[in-house]
């Protein structure tokens, strides 16, 4: 069953388009999803990220994007790949199975669950190569096996990136979903926030530079999009509450098109993820009418701003470039400054911290980005 994608979680950066950023960059063949369980902005913040920096430096960013409720892996990993909430997919804890759930899916595809990502490029992209290679095994029960050409669990995150690696440069795929689950893993026997995870954090980085290399090997690194996420952080051992330090979480955008250091200055939610995927694919998400809103299928471009989230045509707003920019912020391709001291001093070569939005008495203490190298 294939449902047709609504306006409304055509991405908040991409709701935010104006009239001349209604398709995506024709460039975009390849999308490249690494989703690293359990990792939080303070941890990018805090660990040395290199590659996760540069990244946000050449692409869009926000290190406040909100997680689903309750803050726990199986509700938001579903919410990503199938574009939806909680009460849509009805994915409530990670004691989730198909055959063993309490709330249904509003809507059932082709797998007997609430459609994904994964099933609406292989049903309207049939010569697509789509792949799932994932650390944590519950993440292989929240999507449409049939729908993948390549399908494996890894036993561990270097496997994961190296099983990824290996596939990108072989296949080349249309989109390619990495799950890495080890910084999880710290936050709950070491803790968060202490040395041990910021480690992870700094190896989960070294193996996204390690999937980059593979995409500029495969030669598609002029048309690969690539999208780095998180499901949730995590306050002391665990995770699952409503704390800011459990339920924010980054998102980094990288590939032809997007804006150069834009900070994402809108709302960002998992369930707009999926629908990133889709716009820059050029496909239809995998969501019926959401969250109350009524809006017809198939009218993406016509819906009125009152069955959206935020108004389509709102200008400077999208993280994709356009060619005729109406704005400087429009045009936008370098660095802004991300947060400023009482005294008003700019900190440009630095990441912000977690409050610094919300607190500009707070200064920026990250240490400076890399220098510019290579492309990736």
């Amino acid at each position: 069953m294939r449902i047709s994608g609504l306006c409304m979680f055509l991405l908040p950066a991409l709701l935010c388009l104006n009239l001349q950023a209604q398709r995506p960059p024709k460039a975009i063949r390849h999308v490249v999803v690494i989703g690293v369980d359990g990792m939080s902005p303070d941890g990018i913040h805090q660990a040395n990220t290199p590659h996760m920096d540069r990244l946000m430096r050449e692409g869009a960013w926000t290190l406040h994007a909100r997680s689903v409720t309750p803050s726990s892996s199986s509700p938001n990993w579903a919410s990503i790949i199938m574009g939806a909430d909680v009460e849509q997919h009805g994915i409530h804890s990670n004691d989730y199975e198909r055959d063993d759930y309490i709330l249904p899916p509003v809507v059932r595809g082709n797998a007997d669950i609430f459609p994904t990502i994964f099933g609406e490029i292989h049903q309207q992209m049939p010569r697509a190569e789509i792949g799932a290679i994932y650390e944590w095994g519950g993440f292989g029960r929240l999507f449409e096996k049939e729908a993948v050409d390549y399908n494996q669990r890894a036993s561990s995150e270097a496997a994961a990136a190296q099983l990824a690696s290996d596939y990108i440069v072989a296949k080349r795929p249309t989109f390619c979903f990495v799950h890495l689950d080890h910084v999880d893993h710290a936050g709950h026997i070491a803790g968060h926030g202490t040395a041990k995870y910021y480690r992870s954090v700094e190896r989960a980085d070294s193996l996204i530079g390690q999937i980059l290399e593979a995409i500029v090997r495969a030669g598609i690194a002029d048309e690969t999009l690539v999208l780095i996420c998180a499901d949730h952080g995590g306050k002391g051992h665990g995770h699952g509450g409503l704390t800011m330090a459990e339920m924010e979480v980054p998102l980094i955008l990288y590939g032809p098109g997007v804006k150069k250091g834009y900070e994402l200055p809108i709302p960002v939610f998992q369930y707009d993820h999926a629908a990133t995927v889709a716009f820059a694919l050029g496909v239809e998400a995998p969501m019926p009418g959401l969250a109350g809103h009524r809006a017809a299928p198939s009218k993406v471009l016509k819906c009125p701003p009152a069955t959206m989230r935020w108004p389509l045509y709102s200008k400077g707003r999208s993280f994709f470039m356009v060619k005729k920019a109406t704005s400087p912020q429009a045009a936008c391709s370098g660095a802004t400054p991300w947060c400023r001291s009482r005294t008003r001093s700019r900190a440009k070569s630095a990441i912000p911290s977690m409050a610094a939005p919300r607190d500009p008495g707070l200064r920026c203490t990250k240490k400076p980005f890399p220098s510019a190298s290579r492309r990736w």
